[in-house]
Parts: structure tokens; sequence; C-alpha cells
């Protein structure tokens, strides 16, 4: 075992327990120094690790995932996998491994993926779930292989739960931005403020800008002065309305203001765009 990790090792060594076909082959504690690494190719064993301290991420070379406490990370079966602990961070995680004939399809129909990593932001029945799978281990009562097999279904079978109920939650999420930008979009010109949309969709300004920002790579205000100025430089090129009409248009009461913010969106004077596009020259 290398010098960098303590571990605790149960195997069952004997009467392993399939259900079905699926088979745990142990479970266990680890300490990882600052900096550890794990990596594998093609392994007979599915893991699943639950972080209690520390954090670090996981790669199949394709994409690259970072875990923190309470977060589960797994792998095995024909995946690559890599894993390392952040620099000065020490790594400790309870982690079950299991095998057999379903384990590949099982890892599909629970986890989603052959490698990831799924955060857990209630911890409570699942902690327990691992902390008693690893109990069972330590004992040698005939029934605590199949025991701690249970255990392991209860483990998969949160995690599945955790994974749906957080795909339901993006996809929540997603319709509500959707729903928000064409508030946005389609109100521009009286818009005053992400509370005036807030009243009208099911939820909190700060949600709204949060799950906004997040997809936009902008705040909504951000987002609205652009609408704004690029209505204002259509207005303009039409030559048909004065700067200060165009102004209390789009919800400037003062001329100057508008003035600085279009020559912060365009790097030009709103009066060089008039009958034209704008111009630097």
């Amino acid at each position: 075992m290398p010098s960098d990790i303590k571990a605790e090792v149960h195997l069952y060594q004997t009467g392993q327990i399939a259900w079905p076909r699926l088979t745990l082959e142990g479970c266990g504690y680890e300490e990882c120094k600052s900096s550890y690494q794990r990596s594998g190719a093609i392994s007979p064993f599915y893991c699943v690790e639950r972080v209690i301290e520390g954090s670090g991420w996981i790669s199949d070379g394709t994409q690259k995932i970072a875990f923190s406490p309470g977060d589960c990370f797994f792998y095995g079966g024909s995946t690559p996998y890599h894993y390392q602990t952040d620099t000065g961070q020490v790594l400790r995680k309870i982690w079950i491994r299991y095998a057999g004939e379903d384990a590949e399809a099982a890892t599909h129909s629970y986890l989603g993926a052959p490698m990831g990593v799924i955060e857990d932001s209630q911890g409570g029945a699942l902690e327990l779930a691992f902390e008693a799978c690893r109990g069972e281990a330590e004992h040698t009562q005939p029934d605590s292989a199949e025991i701690a097999i249970g255990y392991l279904h209860v483990i998969l079978s949160r995690l599945r739960r955790i994974r749906s109920e957080k795909s339901k939650l993006q996809a929540g999420a997603d319709r509500l931005f959707y729903d928000f930008k064409s508030l946005i979009e389609e109100n521009f010109l009286r818009w005053r403020s992400t509370k005036w949309g807030a009243v009208r969709l099911p939820s909190s300004p700060s949600y709204l800008s949060r799950i906004f920002k997040a997809r936009m790579g902008m705040s909504p205000h951000r987002y609205l002065v652009r609408l704004k100025m690029q209505h204002a430089l259509f207005r303009l090129t039409k030559g048909d309305s004065s700067i200060k009409q165009i102004a209390a248009e789009i919800g400037f009461d003062d001329p100057l203001y508008f003035s600085r913010a279009f020559r912060k969106e365009f790097g030009v004077a709103p009066s060089s765009t008039r009958n034209g596009a704008p111009s630097t020259s």
C-alpha cells in the first residue's frame, strides 16, 4: 500500500451475496495525503466514494470534475479514470466496491454514467448508509454480508434519487430562465428591475438573477441595458427622433446619462450614429 495513504479495509472473503447478480466486494475508510492520486484503466470493479473531508477532482481523460465534502465520486469498469486530492488537502473518505454480472447495468441505471460526481447537499441518510455498510463489514455474523449488500442498494438507490431530483430542478431552472429572458425581451422598454419580473414569475429576484447570470454570463440588468442600447441605436440610425426623445423612450430621464451608457456600449457618442451605423472615425 502506498505510504501516502492510510486505510482501513474490510473485504468479504467468503459468502459473498449477490442481489441480484451484484456482489459487494468490500468497503472501508481512507485518509489520503495532499496530492495523492490514483489511476486505473479496465477494472472488474466499480467504486463509490463519499468525501468526508478535503477536496480534489476525478477525470476520465475527457472531462475533469471537482469534488468536495458531501460529494460522492464514482468510477470503474471499462472507463479509465484518474483522481487526486488538491494540494494542501487531506482527503478523508468512505468507499464501497462492487462487481458482478449486473454491475455495469446497475451503475448506469443508478448513477447515470461510469464515472462522475454526485453532490448530496442533504447528507444525512446517505452518510448513515455508508457508515452502516462499513459497520456490517466489521461483523462476523452469518448475515453481515447480506445486510451490507442491502446497504449497497440503499446507497445506489439514494444516489439515483438525488440525481433525479437535481435533474428535475435543473429542468425547472432552465424553464424559468427562458421565461425570464423572454419576459425581459418582450418588455425591455418599460422594464425597471428584476423585482418587477419576479412578481410575474414563480421565483425571487435573487434566484432569477443567479440562474440568469449562470446561463448568460451577465446579470439581468446588464442584458437589459444591452437591449435598450441596441434599440436606441436602431432609432438613432433612422434619424426621425431626437436623442432626448430616444433616451426617454428607453427609460433614461437624463440624456447625459444615456449618452454615457451608449458610449460605454458602443464606444461612440449617440450623435455620431445619426442617419448611419456607429463610426469611430
